[in-house]
């Protein structure tokens, strides 16, 4: 199910089910997953990217690196992009500025895109059950689900387009 969907239901069954947020792994952690899993990257890297989600990781070994930024990156956030383009029109570039400077603080239209496209969390509404990092891409009540959508979205804002390429992410990052 997916945590767009999960928050429809919140919404319809409110405090009758306890909500728990389970964040990603610790960086210890994910650098033995990807050891694990034989992905052969820069573990730094992978934590910019992926903040040690463990699915991200896996889908990084299926995939590989590139293909993975390609399909899991590059395209659901310019999805959104292109969802939001005629509702925020000439407002698009500077809407899209202020949700990589506070997700918090996005447009309406921007963060229900964001939420459907699992591009971002409402967090707000949880119990944590494990800490959450104090990084730009994590809000009060709202964070991106990795942070390669903060990263890709704050590149789209930059060059005030979404047809990037892997190359461009990885080498923001680098």
């Amino acid at each position: 199910m997916s945590d767009a969907m999960v928050r429809e239901i919140r919404n319809r069954v409110g405090s009758k089910v306890v909500w728990a947020l389970l964040w990603n792994l610790p960086y210890e952690a994910m650098v033995d997953l990807a050891g694990q899993l034989e992905l052969g990257e820069d573990p730094k890297l992978l934590w910019r990217l992926t903040g040690g989600n463990p699915r991200a990781l896996v889908d990084i070994r299926i995939r590989g690196l590139k293909r993975w930024v390609e399909d899991e990156v590059i395209r659901p956030v310019g999805d959104v992009v292109e969802e939001v383009k005629g509702v925020l029109g000439g407002k698009l570039w500077a809407e899209v500025g202020v949700a990589v400077e506070n997700v918090d603080e996005a447009d309406y239209n921007l963060k229900q895109s964001m939420l459907k496209h699992s591009i971002a969390i409402y967090i707000a509404g949880a119990t944590q059950l494990t800490e959450l990092p104090r990084e730009r891409w994590v809000g009060e009540r709202y964070a991106y689900q990795i942070p390669a959508y903060y990263h890709m979205l704050k590149l789209v804002h930059e060059r005030k387009d979404v047809r990037l390429k892997a190359e461009n992410i990885l080498e923001n990052l680098s």
